[in-house]
C-alpha cells in the first residue's frame, strides 16, 4: 500500500531564539577569530587588563569581552557597541535607556579611566582600541 506524502509525520519545529539570545550570539560569534584566517595564530594581551585575547594582525590592541562590558560614555553611563545591520555601521547603546542609540563611525569610551575608541571592525563586528588622536 502506497503511503500519500499527507500521512508522513510533521517534523518538530524548533523554538526560535529570543532578541536577547540571538544579540549574545552574535556577539560571541564577532568577538571569535577563524584560527584559518590570517593573523589569527594564537593570543595576545588585552591592552588594558593582560587577558588573552583572539591575535590579530589588523588589530593588535583591542580591549577583551570584560574590559568591554566596562565601557561608559563621558558622563560615566554604561554603553555598548552593535553594528546598525548585517551591511554594517556602528550604533552606540546606552542598555539602562538613558538615551536613544546613536549611529555614528566611532565613538570615545572610557574604561577603567582610559580613553578609547569604540567603532566597526573591517569585516563586521564591533571593537574597542586605544583612542587615536584627533
Amino acid at each position: 500500500m502506497a503511503t500519500s506524502w499527507h500521512a508522513s509525520p510533521r517534523a518538530e519545529v524548533a523554538p526560535q531564539p529570543t532578541p536577547h539570545e540571538q544579540h549574545a550570539r552574535r556577539s560571541a560569534y564577532a568577538h571569535r577569530m577563524s584560527p584559518y584566517l590570517p593573523g589569527s595564530r594564537g593570543t595576545q594581551p588585552c591592552p588594558n587588563c593582560g587577558g588573552a585575547v583572539a591575535q590579530s594582525d589588523r588589530y593588535p590592541s583591542y580591549l577583551c569581552l570584560e574590559c568591554e562590558a566596562r565601557a561608559v560614555d563621558a558622563n560615566g553611563a554604561r554603553v555598548a557597541g552593535s553594528n546598525a545591520s548585517f551591511g554594517g555601521g556602528f550604533v552606540l547603546h546606552w542598555p539602562d535607556g538613558e538615551h536613544e542609540p546613536l549611529p555614528c563611525i566611532s565613538a570615545l569610551v572610557w574604561v577603567d579611566g582610559r580613553e578609547w575608541d569604540y567603532s566597526e571592525a573591517r569585516f563586521g563586528g564591533v571593537l574597542i582600541t586605544p583612542a587615536r588622536k584627533r
